[in-house]
């Protein structure tokens, strides 16, 4: 009762105490003691009736603006999360584009850089997700992503040979369990393994966009409660 009471606007809960307070002096002031009879009189009274109907859509009215309040704002904390998500993974992306492009080592430092910094949000993400999107999976899937991320950067260290297998086993993983995502035409200005690597980086790069404005839509439309099914497990 006392969380009710404290959803309803200030002045309605002004209001229901002089309603209460006037009906108590129609009551008594009547030379003689009121009845029950008097008490159903008094509450049938248009007045009173009136007074009631006034209260009951303030409260109403009270209750929707408080509930629209905090749907709002729920909705603005999540879109801050989502821009919180979406700048360092760009980050990765467009340092793991420069690498592969044009082999520039501070570039991938800098890649590196940022997954450490990604991987230390997955616990924050985890939390946030499902408090501000509903989502229980956006977590899972934003792990997928980075550790797709961690296996690419990892593959531009690997000999030609062992990224070009590596490539083919993370590749047909994304086409398997990424439904959305096939898999582009080769960048021929790119050597071998490169021509691979940036075709597994566009691949990861349309699934970031894709889970991120997936769920923007959701929040701007008013929904905001996008349910996802997990992804299974990581390739090797």
């Amino acid at each position: 009762m006392r969380r009710s009471l404290t959803l309803l606007p200030r002045s309605t809960i002004y209001m229901l105490i002089a309603s209460i307070a006037g009906i108590a002096i129609l009551l008594l002031l009547p030379a003689r003691i009121a009845t029950p009879q008097d008490i159903r009189d008094s509450l049938r009274h248009p007045l009173v009736v009136a007074w009631c109907g006034i209260l009951l859509s303030s409260g109403l009215f009270g209750h929707f603006v408080a509930w629209r309040d905090r749907k709002n704002k729920r909705r603005d904390l999540a879109l801050v999360f989502l821009e919180s998500i979406a700048n360092p993974l760009n980050v990765a992306l467009t340092n793991a584009y420069r690498t592969i492009r044009t082999g520039d080592r501070a570039a991938f430092v800098e890649l590196k850089n940022a997954l450490k910094q990604l991987y230390f949000q997955r616990m924050r993400v985890l939390v946030q997700s499902h408090a501000l999107l509903r989502s229980p999976s956006f977590g899972k899937e934003f792990d997928e992503i980075l550790h797709q991320l961690d296996r690419l950067a990892l593959s531009m260290e690997c000999p030609a040979p062992e990224a070009r297998r590596r490539w083919e086993r993370n590749t047909k993983w994304i086409s398997e369990e990424w439904k959305t995502i096939r898999r582009h035409e080769f960048d021929n200005r790119l050597d071998s393994p490169h021509r691979e690597l940036m075709q597994w980086l566009k691949m990861i790069w349309e699934r970031t966009a894709e889970l991120l404005l997936e769920h923007t839509d959701g929040l701007l439309e008013g929904g905001g409660n996008l349910a996802h099914s997990a992804t299974p497990g990581h390739p090797d």
